[in-house]
């Protein structure tokens, strides 16, 4: 498959970026408090998909609890919030802004990953959200859509 939009096209060096492959739990408490502008993810679901390891209920709710923990220390509560946020949706929504179709079948996004974010819709939370330069995270990342709408929108 050929792709249209190669990544490395949007990847200037100007623009500090970090992949880290690892524990979402022991790496956030690693981070610097206040890092993040910006924190979008998808958890695993913990219904036994090939790609996680299905716990008991009570211990998922309990690393989530964790996990959302270090995401409110590392979130900057200071970030772009614009106050008219909800009524900016609402025009978006009136003008079809959201109408996003879903990543399946034969979409050129489309990868093994049974439930991928669209980069559109990331890109729209991203450009809603955050300034140039702001940091952006996603503890889980999956098939990378947050990593990809982050580094096109610099």
């Amino acid at each position: 498959m050929k792709v249209k939009e190669p990544l490395f096209e949007y990847i200037s060096s100007d623009i500090s970026h970090n992949i880290i492959n690892g524990d979402s739990l022991k790496v956030l408490k690693g981070i610097e408090d206040e890092k993040f502008d910006l924190i979008i993810t998808s958890p695993p679901y913990n219904v036994g998909k090939s790609y996680e390891t299905k716990t008991s209920i009570e211990k998922y709710l309990e690393t989530q609890e964790e996990i959302i923990n270090e995401l409110v220390r590392t979130g900057n509560p200071l970030g772009k919030n614009p106050s008219d946020i909800w009524e900016i949706v609402a025009q978006d929504w009136e003008t079809a802004m959201w109408d996003i179709p879903n990543v399946k079948s034969n979409h050129p996004e489309k990868t093994e990953h049974p439930c991928q974010f669209r980069i559109e819709l990331v890109e729209r939370c991203v450009l809603a959200l955050t300034d140039e330069k702001s940091w952006v995270l996603d503890p889980y990342a999956g098939v990378g859509s947050t990593v990809v709408a982050s580094i096109r929108n610099n």
